[in-house]
């Protein structure tokens, strides 16, 4: 995939070195076509970097991290992240000239790995400023509550969801199996209606419904999560 560098620095959340990289041209059925951003660490391919714990600067304290063999996140680091890090280290990219004017008129997902919470929120703001839409989550809501503007809050419980709510976000709630949806949250409509992200744009911070989907990916994330009592 081609690749832009859209910034690079220390991490919001631990001081270390990150960065962000938007790619184009993704296959990824449930989002559509949209800009890509993955956020990972600037010096640790992403593999070493979640065997290591050192993957806290680019995921802080989402639940769902842990070891190659351990976690319960459904991105796959062997896979796109693997990739993109090595074209990175390899000095494929290129850092954008004009954030401003790289997402103009486009689809923008914020964090096809990786939390946005890592990058100063000015940067999201330059980008998304002149885009058509996006979609975003973090898991940092707590430690970053000025980012409601911008993104949804990721939550696995109800408790989560209140307290979300009760900072000023917006909730993108993962349920149990074979649960459904609270009245005042909408099914993710990818689900419902088979809607992709870039033709929907609920996913995004300020006002608006909160979501919910259950617990989806591969069987096996799917279990480690419910075990560890993740999604609840």
């Amino acid at each position: 995939m081609s690749g832009k560098i859209l910034w690079q620095g220390a991490s919001k959340i631990d001081g270390e070195p990150v960065v962000a990289i938007a790619t184009e041209g993704s296959s990824n059925r449930k989002t559509g076509k949209m800009i890509q951003v993955w956020i990972m660490r600037a010096d640790v391919n992403p593999i070493d970097a979640v065997n290591t714990g050192k993957d806290k600067s680019v995921c802080g304290d989402c639940p769902f991290r842990g070891s190659t063999k351990t976690r319960s996140c459904y991105v796959n680091v062997v896979q796109a992240p693997l990739a993109i890090y090595k074209a990175y280290a390899a000095g494929k990219y290129e850092t954008v000239d004009d954030i401003f004017e790289y997402a103009r008129k486009k689809l923008v997902r914020i964090g096809a790995y990786g939390d946005p919470a890592a990058i100063p929120a000015e940067v999201w703001v330059d980008l998304l400023g002149s885009s058509h839409s996006w979609a975003g989550y973090t898991h940092q809501w707590r430690q970053f509550p000025h980012l409601k503007s911008i993104f949804m809050a990721s939550c696995e419980s109800l408790n989560g969801v209140r307290d979300a709510r009760e900072l000023g976000f917006r909730t993108f709630r993962v349920r149990k199996p074979g649960t459904a949806p609270e009245p005042w949250e909408i099914e993710c409509l990818n689900i419902s209606k088979g809607i992709t992200c870039a033709e929907c744009g609920l996913c995004r911070g300020g006002n608006g419904p909160s979501v919910s989907i259950e617990l989806h990916g591969p069987k096996r994330k799917v279990k480690s999560a419910l075990e560890r009592n993740i999604v609840w």
